[in-house]
């Protein structure tokens, strides 16, 4: 058995809400440090498989809308070897391409295109988090919302200047400092503070890094970074 295939066998499949890494740093991981850390996530409506060298192990299966793979280790990140589909099938999704730098952290996101079709997207996890704070980055995966401001805010909150301005359909927002504990995420049409899309209060843990994926699918996905 391959080293990648003995890999696969050990993802994790979780949901993606609950904590499976601790976004407070890279994994310890065995050998090159080259190696990258990757966690993948599924933001569209349907279930769908996660393959390894076109091997779909029993936990990378039948990936639930709102769920996940818990952050695991690629030892090569020029021949990642991934490849993603609707569940129970053997035909790869077109359009994905993870390419990654060496040594890096990666959010891999599945979320519907404009069109229907599966887009995906490779949200780089690097953040400097201040002392007693945590990070946070804001993916636009619905893209019947248009170019929206991030506010995080204590809930509830009057909206005043935005965290992050001008986050288009597909693109996730660069790394935004915010308190730790109780914070309400809401999106407003850029250059407004009309409320579009209201994540509600999420819960983040000082001294961690975190991405909220936003898509038309699912509900908002909290991912703490691996």
């Amino acid at each position: 058995m391959s080293r990648r295939l003995l890999r696969a066998s050990a993802l994790l499949c979780c949901l993606v809400a609950a904590a499976c890494g601790d976004g407070s740093g890279l994994l310890a991981v065995a050998g090159s440090s080259d190696a990258v850390t990757v966690r993948f996530v599924n933001a569209t409506a349907s279930a769908l498989d996660l393959a390894v060298d076109g091997t779909v192990s029993t936990t990378n299966a039948n990936i639930t809308p709102g769920g996940g793979v818990a952050c695991f280790t690629i030892d090569d990140p020029t021949v990642p070897g991934l490849s993603v589909r609707q569940a129970g099938t053997t035909t790869d999704l077109g359009g994905f391409t993870p390419l990654f730098s060496r040594g890096g952290r990666y959010t891999v996101v599945a979320f519907p295109g404009a069109s229907g079709t599966v887009q995906f997207i490779n949200v780089p996890n690097a953040a400097f988090i201040v002392s007693g704070r945590s990070a946070l980055r804001v993916l636009n995966g619905s893209s019947g919302l248009g170019t929206v401001d991030v506010h995080a805010t204590t809930p509830a909150a009057t909206l005043g200047t935005p965290n992050v301005t001008g986050v288009g359909f597909g693109n996730a927002s660069g790394t935004f400092d915010i308190p730790a504990g109780a914070v309400q995420v809401r999106l407003t049409n850029a250059g407004t503070t009309n409320v579009v899309f209201d994540a509600g209060t999420q819960s983040f843990e000082a001294g961690k890094s975190y991405t909220l994926v936003i898509s038309s699918a699912t509900a908002a996905i909290l991912v703490p970074d691996c």
